[in-house]
């Protein structure tokens, strides 16, 4: 399966970037680089392309929009969404996520600026992203509680599939803080973290008693000690147990995204959706190619069967035409090129005479059948001087009649080669000579 480069931009409009690259599970393959954009390009071919967007950008609420048709939920968030932001919607973009457990949909929303300040970076690096994923999204999640991530002076907290917040270690403890169950019963509120005008915690949602996370993991690098040793004397007032898991090497090579999550967020959906080839001129257009396609194939398919058809007949022609060349030419061995030597025989017959041979055996022929009281001629076969036929008739009586009224019509001499009897007729061959061919 295709490999996935994960890129995180270590600032804000910089060129600096760690990258490493990870399989479809997840796991990471060869060595974390760290460099600038051009260098990371190299590792983009022929893999798919996630992107790291700083979390301070992005915030996650919830609306209640009641549609689940994509475009109106796009086109409703901002305006259902409005009143807790304290930025402009125009000046937003509104990325949709998983619906929640109460049918609410989670929406990621960002500033447009610093989102296409990245993109336009990434744009002249020549790295085209499959997907644009908050930070914060990219920290191992902890099945029992939450899990933090520190980078520099950043803290990224995920406390759910898709949900967190990225903040500086001096704020980040009591935010978390402020995430716990609220003991006296009131209602969360609604919190903006994307805007600067606001004071209020930077969360997307606040949980219920029955969300206390049974565990905190804190994933550091291995020189960050004060700041474990202070989250585990506050959160262990309220019973929760930190779990410190240091580590050695880039903040990339430690974040890797849950590549087989579906209820992720990716912000790049809308005007900033990964435009590939399908964007192409064509793309509009693929209904009507679809149904081109699909008539050109029943056409296709309706000329082979009419070609096998023709095929079958052209075979049924070529077998009667054998059975009629073999019963004009009996003494034929084979019936290969039967037209040129049916033509070669007719040509003998003009040349042989056939006025003066052919024909008055054939009138005399016509008389004795006429003179047998009917009858029917099967086949025949004539060469010079010399007329062989196959003949039915009633009995043998009528066979005796032909040959009398034949020999009696002009000079020749009738030969009845067998007579045999066919249900209630006489099948009989017969040879008529020409006695004035003969001499």
């Amino acid at each position: 399966m295709a490999e996935t480069l994960v890129i995180r931009l270590c600032q804000p409009g910089s060129d600096s970037t760690e990258w490493c690259i990870v399989d479809h599970q997840g796991n990471r393959v060869g060595t974390p680089g760290t460099g600038s954009l051009g260098e990371c390009a190299a590792q983009a071919q022929h893999r798919n392309t996630v992107v790291l967007v700083p979390g301070e950008e992005v915030a996650l609420l919830d609306a209640d929009i009641p549609t689940r048709k994509r475009q109106r939920i796009l086109q409703a968030a901002p305006w259902v969404l409005e009143e807790h932001l304290a930025e402009d919607v125009e000046r937003l973009h509104f990325a949709i996520g998983p619906r929640q457990a109460d049918e609410r949909i989670r929406i990621g929303v960002v500033a447009k600026t610093p989102l296409q300040t990245i993109v336009d970076q990434l744009h002249r690096a020549e790295i085209t992203p499959d997907a644009l994923l908050p930070d914060f999204l990219a920290v191992p999640p902890e099945p029992e509680g939450w899990s933090l991530f520190i980078d520099g002076d950043r803290v990224l907290a995920r406390t759910g599939d898709c949900d967190g917040f990225t903040a500086d270690q001096s704020t980040a403890p009591d935010l978390l803080e402020a995430l716990l169950p609220d003991i006296a019963g009131e209602s969360p509120t609604i919190v903006d973290e994307a805007s600067d005008e606001s004071d209020e915690p930077a969360s997307a949602e606040s949980r219920t008693p029955e969300g206390m996370p049974g565990r905190i993991r804190l994933i550091r690098p291995a020189s960050e000690n004060a700041f474990a040793q202070q989250l585990n004397k506050r959160f262990s007032a309220h019973g929760i147990e930190v779990d410190d898991r240091p580590y050695d090497g880039t903040a990339a090579a430690a974040l890797t995204p849950d590549l087989g999550n579906t209820r992720q967020l990716d912000l790049a959906q809308g005007e900033f959706r990964v435009k590939r080839e399908e964007d192409s001129w064509w793309w509009p257009w693929r209904p009507a190619l679809a149904l081109t396609a699909g008539l050109l194939l029943v056409l296709a398919v309706a000329e082979v069967v009419h070609m096998q058809q023709l095929a079958r007949e052209a075979r049924h022609l070529e077998q009667r035409m054998d059975e009629v060349f073999l019963a004009a030419l009996p003494d034929a061995q084979t019936t290969r090129d039967a037209r040129r030597r049916m033509e070669q025989r007719l040509q003998g017959l003009r040349e042989g005479g056939a006025e003066a041979g052919f024909l008055p055996v054939m009138k005399a022929t016509t008389e004795g059948l006429s003179g047998a009281g009917g009858g029917q001629l099967d086949s025949l076969s004539y060469r010079p001087g010399v007329l062989d036929i196959s003949l039915r008739v009633d009995s043998r009586g009528d066979l005796d009649r032909f040959r009398d009224a034949v020999e009696a019509s002009g000079p020749f001499s009738v030969d009845i080669r067998s007579a045999q009897s066919d249900n209630d007729h006489i099948r009989g061959r017969v040879e008529i000579r020409d006695r004035d061919q003969e001499n």
